[in-house]
């Protein structure tokens, strides 16, 4: 992993995950100081390490986009993920400062 940037809020990382076929992709990760969190930015990267074709594909796969729109009133930008890689969606109306 590799630091891009670090405020006094959570710091940037990207690792970079090389899929089946060689090809590279940079995925972003947020860790937040206060409380200690860690997200990914959910985007079509994060989807095809996941095993998805894109973003799309992941929501309706998972938890469907008519539940994510009730729940969360969008696709969020970033989503919480655990130490063991197990993933969690937080909606973009739940934490304001996920943007």
């Amino acid at each position: 992993m590799k630091t891009i940037s670090v405020n006094n809020d959570y710091r940037e990382v990207v690792f970079e995950y090389t899929t089946e076929d060689g090809k590279t992709l940079p995925i972003l990760f947020r860790e937040w100081f206060n409380p200690p969190r860690i997200q990914a930015k959910f985007d079509d990267n994060f989807a095809v390490c996941n095993g998805y074709p894109d973003v799309a594909t992941m929501v309706e796969q998972t938890v469907g986009l008519g539940t994510m729109l009730i729940m969360f009133g969008g696709v969020p930008d970033w989503i919480d993920v655990d130490r063991q890689g197990q993933f969690m969606f937080i909606g973009a109306y739940n934490n304001l400062n996920l943007n």
